[in-house]
């Protein structure tokens, strides 16, 4: 018989046991600054009004290419998450899933290490159903001159990108189950606090931890293009020390640049590939879309937000784990609930993709005219979103429905109707 059941009945809630009146105060009072900080730090900005043109302008051909190059690529990436997700709930909550991680954790020592080897195996049967999708997607990158990664590459990024995901996970629900046991009524507080420290550390330390795993990085040298970053980056009223190129091109022949960090670590990072690709006018607006995210503090703003997220969620669901626990007689302390632990840390960020990409597409938006703004040049601002979806092969219009839920920009047609209207 697996020991874990006998552990569950010695750590469970009394039966009828009612979540403490505290707890509950706590979890409205989180939920509620979660909404108040989401209306006051998101700049709210209505969408173009009137009618958009899907094309963005573009040429029919190139969009035909663009909506056929993405069909391809989303097919894979929706059936790997429709399999995922069947993956971790059979694992989870079939008969065979919970009598093979009851086997599993018979044999190993210690309620820590039995939650991390239940944990353990859930994330590596989700990975094993995730990796042919992963491969098939990175074929259509290849064979479509997206992707030029090796295969040595591929299978290290890959790695290295399960463990960026596998190891929190597997620490959140040894923490998780622990804390339910030595507090069955009041570890979700003690978790959600955890949590949101965990998002502010993530951030500042992103950049030094994780991204030189999957690039090299130099100073961008002397010249005209720093002078022109460095003279945006003060008009924006954000001065940085750090202007990093990346090289991208050992692994793609996409465009892009970014800023990450807080404080210390923050730092603009320009693709080489955008640097060698694109012309001073129009790596100068990308630029200008980054440094307004600086200037507007949109990384203290989103990890505000993700902070308080995490909060909140690990309040509400584990407030409902309490009062379910003291209905049922059981407790999220013990070897057994590890599963459904991992169930529900898998199934969150899906859960609150619409949220998420909500409230990253306003953010975008006004970046969006920040830039228009620095540069004063809306046609210029347009004509490098066209440009940079052409060099992409971005879908400038892609269904409503996945947009929604997964889109953290506003669309390209969208960003170009938006500078066009500055322009009027």
């Amino acid at each position: 018989m697996d020991g874990s059941a006998a552990t569950a009945r010695t750590v469970s809630a009394r039966p009828g046991r009612a979540v403490p009146g505290g707890l509950l105060a706590l979890t409205a009072v989180v939920v509620v600054a979660l909404v108040v900080a989401a209306v006051l730090l998101v700049p709210w900005t209505a969408a173009p009004a009137g009618p958009v043109d899907a094309s963005a302008g573009l040429d029919p051909a190139a969009v035909a290419d663009a909506e056929r190059l993405v069909t391809r690529l989303r097919v894979p990436s929706l059936l790997a998450l429709a399999a995922t997700t069947l993956a971790a709930v059979g694992l989870v909550a079939s008969g065979p899933g919970r009598r093979a991680l009851a086997r599993a954790r018979s044999r190993v020592p210690g309620t820590a290490l039995q939650v991390a080897v239940t944990a353990l195996l859930v994330c590596v049967g989700v990975e094993l159903v995730r990796l042919p999708f992963a491969v098939w997607s990175e074929q259509v990158r290849l064979a479509e001159g997206l992707s030029v990664r090796p295969a040595a590459v591929f299978a290290r990024d890959l790695a290295q990108g399960w463990l960026l995901e596998t190891v929190p996970t597997v620490l959140a629900v040894v923490v998780v189950v622990l804390l339910a046991r030595r507090l069955p009524r009041w570890w979700p507080a003690v978790a959600a606090a955890a949590g949101a420290v965990f998002v502010v550390v993530a951030s500042l330390v992103w950049p030094v931890v994780v991204e030189g795993r999957f690039a090299s990085f130099t100073e961008l040298p002397d010249g005209p293009l720093r002078v022109d970053v460095e003279r945006l980056a003060s008009e924006a009223g954000a001065p940085v020390s750090d202007v990093l190129v990346s090289d991208a091109s050992t692994r793609t022949t996409t465009l892009n640049a970014y800023v990450s960090g807080l404080g210390p670590t923050r730092r603009l990072v320009l693709q080489d590939t955008l640097v060698d690709g694109f012309g001073q006018d129009d790596v100068r607006a990308v630029v200008a879309h980054e440094v307004s995210h600086a200037a507007s503090e949109d990384l203290v703003r989103g990890t505000t937000l993700g902070a308080l997220g995490v909060a909140a969620g690990v309040l509400v669901l584990g407030t409902g784990a309490v009062a379910w626990s003291s209905r049922r007689g059981t407790s999220v302390g013990s070897p057994a609930a590890a599963g459904a632990v991992v169930l529900v840390v898998l199934l969150a960020p899906v859960v609150a993709g619409p949220a998420e990409a909500l409230v990253s597409r306003q953010v975008e938006r006004a970046a969006d005219a920040g830039a228009v703004a620095l540069t004063g040049d809306p046609g210029a601002y347009a004509d490098m979103i066209r440009t940079l979806t052409l060099a992409n092969r971005s879908d400038p219009s892609p269904p409503g429905v996945l947009q929604w839920w997964f889109g953290s920009h506003p669309t390209p047609a969208e960003r170009v109707a938006t500078a066009e209207a500055l322009a009027g």
